[in-house]
């Protein structure tokens, strides 16, 4: 799976990328915020593996993520992590 699930759905990865492109921080920084490897994280922004529950709860706290938007891009992002790009619209829901 890459980062788009469907047409015009993007998926947790390009979410986790955006957070992450937000707030200015390297993918290391990231990493040991959330408690996992690099490797890990990469791997999790590189759509190369799917987030476990226990990290998208720590991603979700650490930068008042709501897990709802992380996972299905379902509501909305914190206000400076809002960009039209990364939002569903109301008729595909």
């Amino acid at each position: 799976m890459g980062l788009f699930n469907k047409a015009g759905d993007i998926g947790t990865a390009a979410r986790m990328l955006h957070v992450r492109n937000s707030l200015g921080y390297a993918q290391s920084v990231m990493a040991a915020k959330c408690d996992v490897s690099d490797s890990t994280y990469k791997n999790y922004e590189r759509a190369r593996r799917e987030p476990t529950v226990s990290f998208a709860l720590k991603f979700c706290e650490n930068f008042d993520v709501d897990i709802a938007w992380l996972l299905q891009g379902k509501g909305e992002p914190k206000s400076e992590y809002r960009d039209e790009r990364y939002q569903k619209s109301a008729s595909e829901d």
